[in-house]
């Protein structure tokens, strides 16, 4: 922890003083004439005027400090010992994923880090940027802009899904559990719901009305998917011909099909999720009066 200290403060400092001469001058001499002290200056005027910066330095150093790697490596097994020590408290997530995929082959169990660790610093850089008005404007910016392309893209991914759920049964020869058909049930009526949705544009039925279906399935891809992890626990009884607990197509070792229609599903979600409906418009500017 010290050395990242003591090697990033550098460009900290630059991101601090860079935003403390942005700040004119003429506010303090203002505030000044007023009577203020400089705590005072420093709570109302500096801390304000520099939060957009303190945000950018907060992201980065939380986004730097699940990044750490060489670090560790070069200071814990750079001379013969075990990276990660002494006694692996010093093992960070990056040497972890590392470890797994390069010493110990372990490809699809570091793959599925990997992939939850970036799920992970998204939502931690979007909870941050929306501290500050400007990431706040930045976001609404980027929804509307999605918008007009939420439906069709929301309609694509469940054709998509669709088109490869029947492919695996109907042309590869994969016999769906009783699991996958009730995946189906969340996914296939999606195709006309959004196809309708699309093409009326009426997004506000879609994500009061249609929205519930992916978020149904992508609950039931999860029980599969833990399923298919964890076998040994008690199961419905999907027969012998296809049970739900084994995986019938493993692609990098944690893509299963159970996996694919959550990420469908979860895309779904997401699409209808970040566009913005007349009745968001409407009801922002009653919350600010």
């Amino acid at each position: 922890a010290g050395i990242n200290i003591w090697r990033n403060m550098g460009y900290t400092a630059l991101l601090l003083f860079g935003g403390l001469v942005m700040i004119p001058r003429s506010y303090y001499e203002a505030a000044a004439t007023d009577g203020a002290s400089e705590m005072r200056m420093f709570r109302t005027i500096t801390l304000p005027l520099l939060r957009p910066v303190l945000a950018l330095v907060l992201v980065v150093t939380v986004i730097g400090s699940f990044q750490v790697f060489d670090t560790v490596q070069i200071a814990t097994g750079g001379f013969g010992g075990a990276p990660g020590g002494p006694g692996n408290a010093s093992r960070v997530l990056y040497l972890y994923i590392f470890q797994q995929a390069f010493e110990f082959n372990a490809l699809g169990y570091a793959s599925a880090l990997a992939v939850a660790l970036i799920v992970l610093l998204t939502v931690v850089g979007y909870l941050v940027t929306r501290a500050t008005p400007g990431a706040r404007d930045a976001w609404t910016r980027l929804r509307e802009a999605l918008t007009p392309l939420s439906l069709p893209l929301a309609w694509l991914v469940a054709a998509l899904a669709t088109l490869g759920s029947l492919y695996l049964s109907e042309i590869a020869g994969l016999v769906p559990c009783q699991l996958c058909w009730f995946q189906r049930i969340a996914m296939y009526p999606l195709i006309l719901l959004l196809g309708i949705a699309a093409v009326r544009g009426d997004l506000y039925v879609a994500k009061r009305y249609f929205i519930w279906l992916p978020i149904v399935g992508a609950c039931i891809a999860i029980y599969h998917y833990q399923l298919e992890r964890f076998p040994s626990q008690p199961t419905l009884s999907c027969g012998l011909e296809a049970p739900c607990s084994r995986s019938v197509l493993d692609v990098f070792g944690f893509a299963s099909v159970p996996f694919m229609a959550l990420a469908a599903f979860l895309l779904v979600t997401t699409m209808l999720l970040l566009a913005r409906d007349a009745g968001e418009e409407d009801e922002e500017p009653a919350a600010l009066d």
